[in-house]
């Protein structure tokens, strides 16, 4: 039998208490928070329920639901009863010839305020732990729910920041959900990746939210990226000597539906419906002097991605491939074998006739003259593909291109 707590059974300390939750889930630029309380309705959150099968939630007990929110569903728990419910499921994810135990917790019920689904996963260990998840994911789906009724919502590659450490981790990017067995997750559902505080630091709010996303896909030897959040895993090491990224400094601008991949010889840039706009903003508002950088999106043709952290000798690009193979994330060699994506795209412009592009950690760098930075403006302005040749066969040549539909940039992590 699951357990309901009485309203009593739930820590109210008054607003202190709830401005932790509502500022563990901020925009992605930073927005303030709005001044939360705690609502009666929180009286009906479930902290934890016996045992730990199906038949802990009599609803699970039947095999119709079952059936319709997916077979491996523990619990389904209401939040803001009946308007936001909590899904739990008990699974297994396919690491190549390994199995991993994981829980998921779903929300049902965001979209009736104007926000996507939300879906985060961790490693399955001991009850003691799987509680802690519960009761912190249970809040931080309250928090989104009412940044939500606000109007305050994210979307792929966005990230938000907690105000203090949740479950170790320090903020979380998103991403697409990808299918997972056993859970049936609603169609543009957005799946929550946790990082440590030091690696949203480094990677993301002096980098972008895609190279946090590849780094992880790096370390576990998994493409693109893992959709589980484990938090046993070290942070990023604190050590000063690293060089920051060279982007860290440089205007910045996320474009989730647009990629940049490498085909031979040439960087494609592609720009899909909805992120026009945004890179057309992102080179008519910087001096071409000072140059810009697209944060992109990962195309879901891509057969490879850029990898950077610091202290990285050499680049690196993650592959499909199994699991703790050495193949899966290696060293770049032979660049032409696939088509290779890129976290962000830098333009600059450049005072001699040298034209073309370079690999630059864990994304691409062009040097234009005036000419045709000017051309490349207007085309995105007008939304007029635009091709720039290299200078020499040292250097890569730049296609921009755009698409009618929304890119297939941002793609969700796949297992």
């Amino acid at each position: 039998m699951k357990r309901r707590c009485c309203r009593g059974d739930v820590p109210r300390a008054g607003v202190e208490q709830r401005r932790t939750v509502s500022e563990g889930y901020s925009a992605p630029r930073g927005s303030s928070m709005p001044s939360s309380k705690p609502r009666k309705s929180l009286g009906r959150w479930i902290r934890r329920r016996k045992g730990s099968g199906p038949g802990e939630d009599p609803r699970c007990d039947s095999e119709a639901h079952r059936r319709v929110v997916g077979d491996s569903l523990v619990l389904e728990a209401d939040l803001f009863p009946p308007a936001l419910k909590l899904r739990m499921f008990r699974h297994d994810v396919a690491r190549g010839d390994d199995l991993l135990a994981c829980e998921t917790y779903l929300t049902v019920g965001l979209e009736a305020v104007g926000h996507r689904e939300v879906r985060v996963t961790f490693p399955r260990t001991d009850d003691a732990e799987s509680d802690s998840h519960l009761v912190t994911v249970g809040k931080f789906f309250i928090g989104i729910y009412e940044l939500a009724e606000t109007g305050k919502t994210v979307g792929p590659l966005s990230f938000s920041w907690f105000g203090e450490e949740q479950l170790s981790f320090g903020a979380v990017v998103w991403s697409n959900a990808d299918e997972l067995p056993g859970v049936n997750t609603p169609s543009g559902t957005l799946q929550g990746i946790f990082m440590k505080p030091r690696e949203y630091d480094v990677l993301v709010r002096h980098g972008n939210p895609l190279r946090a996303l590849a780094y992880l896909g790096k370390r576990y030897y998994h493409y693109p990226w893992p959709s589980w959040s484990d938090p046993g895993r070290p942070d990023l090491p604190e050590n000063e000597d690293f060089p920051p990224s060279c982007i860290g400094k440089v205007s910045r601008r996320i474009v989730a539906d647009s990629s940049v991949t490498r085909e031979g010889d040439t960087v494609v840039f592609r720009v899909g419906r909805l992120g026009g706009g945004k890179v057309n903003e992102a080179v008519s508002d910087v001096d071409p002097a000072d140059g810009v950088v697209v944060c992109t999106g990962l195309s879901a043709s891509a057969g490879g991605c850029l990898s950077w952290q610091p202290g990285q000798e050499g680049t690196w690009m993650n592959v499909p491939g199994p699991p703790r193979d050495a193949g899966a994330a290696r060293a770049c060699g032979d660049m032409s074998v696939v088509r290779l994506g890129g976290t962000f795209l830098a333009v600059v412009r450049s005072n001699d006739e040298t034209m073309g592009g370079v690999t630059v950690e864990d994304g691409y760098c062009f040097s234009l003259d005036g000419r045709h930075w000017s051309a490349i403006r207007q085309a995105i302005h007008d939304r007029s593909p635009v091709r720039v040749n290299a200078h020499d066969s040292e250097h890569l040549s730049l296609d921009v291109r755009f698409e009618n539909a929304v890119n297939g940039a941002h793609a969700s992590a796949s297992h």
